[in-house]
């Protein structure tokens, strides 16, 4: 967590004679592709690493998939933010997948019904990731009076990590943790539509990959999250 301090540390102070802030929240949803999943239980002689494993995102069921950001922008066309993206993941565990490694000290067998050993593994209070980004913006139709423009285009880069909720069961025992841990980043482009003043409509496109490694019991999980969001929300400029 002292990174993540640090971060957001810096990027307030980056912006203590900002011309402008801004915030931002909202709504949307990911898909997170397949990957590969890995088991260690040292205490039961097992390293497995599950194959093509396959992820359900459930963004528009409770807790709902939602995001915020602020930051400040120097100028009109480049700026930096911190930006909390709340996502989740389920592995679907009922399926036979290919597997490497060792089970019980012996190899594992080429394929197995992924159910038999892991009953369940989620993130459904978050898969969170808690950015830095560096932003640029090209502002369309503007003028003296209204130097941001009608329309806001923006592409953004950041980096960070990940502060994970993750339930598991495994070999029947379950473990539910809050924790840290994980590097993030995240590709962004996207549009803002000037509705009053400094309030604009918000849609924006990214993709994000995190690697997160996580405790169940008696052992560690570590995955990679590769995922498409699509989002709407608000964004005040002041």
């Amino acid at each position: 967590m002292h990174c993540f301090r640090v971060l957001l540390c810096v990027l307030l102070l980056a912006g203590v004679s900002a011309a402008e802030w801004n915030v931002a929240a909202y709504l949307g949803g990911a898909r997170t592709g397949n990957s590969d999943l890995g088991l260690e239980l040292p205490g039961r002689d097992t390293n497995l690493t599950f194959r093509n494993v396959a992820w359900e995102g459930r963004s528009f069921e409770g807790p709902l998939y939602y995001g915020f950001r602020f930051g400040s922008f120097p100028g009109r066309r480049f700026g930096w933010q911190t930006e909390f993206i709340h996502m989740k993941v389920y592995a679907i565990t009922n399926r036979v997948v290919r597997v490497d490694g060792t089970l019980r000290g012996a190899n594992a067998p080429a394929t197995v019904n992924m159910n038999n050993l892991v009953q369940r593994f989620s993130m459904s209070h978050g898969a969170n990731l808690l950015l830095g980004n560096f932003v640029f913006r090209h502002p369309l139709w503007a003028s003296d009076e209204n130097r941001l423009g009608r329309v806001l285009l923006s592409a953004r880069a950041g980096v960070g990590g990940m502060i994970s909720h993750v339930e598991s069961e495994v070999q029947g025992r379950t473990f539910e943790r809050l924790a840290g841990g994980g590097f993030a980043w995240q590709l962004a482009a996207g549009g803002e539509v000037q509705l009053w003043r400094g309030v604009y409509a918000l849609g924006e496109y990214k993709y994000t990959r995190a690697q997160p490694q996580v405790i169940v019991a008696e052992g560690l999980v570590d995955t990679r999250l590769r995922s498409h969001h699509g989002v709407t929300g608000l964004s005040f400029h002041f």
